[in-house]
């Protein structure tokens, strides 16, 4: 059985069974993006039982678009989810691993809008793998026929790569749009977080001596210090470690906490910006400093 696993296994990760797989759910991804294109496969799923899945799924793309600083809308509307889907024995009941539930029952206390992320992914997977068996009901054709499923892209993969977004490194490097991305999190709650990243990449930039000393006190206090006003989201574990470094106060001191704000960020507020009429009105801009960057690493590889 477990050869037969591994067979089975080596078979999905081959790139013409992967692009085989993309052709079949093509349609499937388009029609999840679109919420007025749902209903035939909503039906479909009520069949199955498994309406209540696709409920979920719009229910946690919604909660994640909340903004960060509403947090007793955030808590009640995460507990709601939480007892209506994911509580043992709730009468919608999504099932989900051990791993899942847990991690989401510990962020109840203190929410934030990606801590669904994972759950919404295997609610996707689980109405994906019914997805053939609507492709060929009535209700599929008739989605069909309407053009649900025309793109201005002839695959997937191009659709993906169309609408990618520049990644928040990159567009950390560039005054202006760092800028932009700073005046989002303010509006979001949550200055602290670019201002630590960036702040972190002047010091690594700091020559060793007591200028470098002070910045770290400073970024310490000031944002990592127990009780500091400026705290930013990081875990025990980084928090301490940049504790115990301090006194040598060597450039990658910071790196363990800065990596968590960084993906802190493109978790839960990266991920709202790139829908703004900000983010969208600067695409070009965007996508040229994306072609600069690739060319640069072409240059020097």
């Amino acid at each position: 059985a477990d050869e037969a696993a591994a067979v089975a296994a080596a078979a999905r990760d081959h790139p013409k069974f992967k692009r085989r797989m993309m052709d079949v759910y093509q349609d499937y991804f388009f029609t999840m993006q679109q919420a007025g294109r749902l209903g035939p496969f909503q039906q479909h799923l009520s069949t199955l039982r498994l309406k209540h899945y696709l409920q979920f799924y719009l229910e946690a793309e919604e909660f994640e678009a909340v903004p960060m600083g509403q947090h007793a809308f955030l808590k009640g509307r995460a507990h709601k989810i939480y007892e209506k889907y994911l509580k043992l024995s709730a009468h919608s009941e999504v099932r989900l691993t051990e791993d899942i539930k847990n991690a989401i029952l510990a962020q109840l206390v203190n929410p934030v809008p990606s801590m669904f992320k994972r759950a919404k992914e295997l609610a996707l997977e689980t109405m994906m793998e019914e997805w053939p068996l609507f492709m060929q009901t009535e209700g599929y054709r008739g989605l069909k026929e309407e053009g649900a499923f025309s793109a201005p892209v002839t695959s997937l993969d191009r659709y993906q790569e169309a609408h990618k977004e520049v990644p928040l490194y990159l567009l950390l490097e560039d005054p202006a749009m760092a800028l932009r991305f700073k005046e989002f999190c303010d509006a979001e709650f949550y200055p602290q977080t670019v201002r630590f990243w960036l702040e972190v990449e002047e010091y690594k930039r700091t020559p060793s001596g007591p200028f470098r000393d002070t910045r770290c006190h400073k970024l310490v206090n000031r944002y990592l210090r127990e009780g500091a006003l400026q705290a930013v989201p990081v875990s025990e574990a980084a928090r301490a470690a940049v504790l115990r470094g301090q006194r040598t106060a060597g450039p990658s001191l910071f790196e363990p906490a800065q990596n968590e704000v960084y993906d802190f960020m493109v978790e839960n507020l990266y991920k709202r910006f790139v829908k703004t009429e900000t983010y969208k009105e600067n695409t070009d801009y965007l996508q040229q400093l994306k072609e600069r960057a690739q060319r640069e690493r072409e240059a020097s590889s």
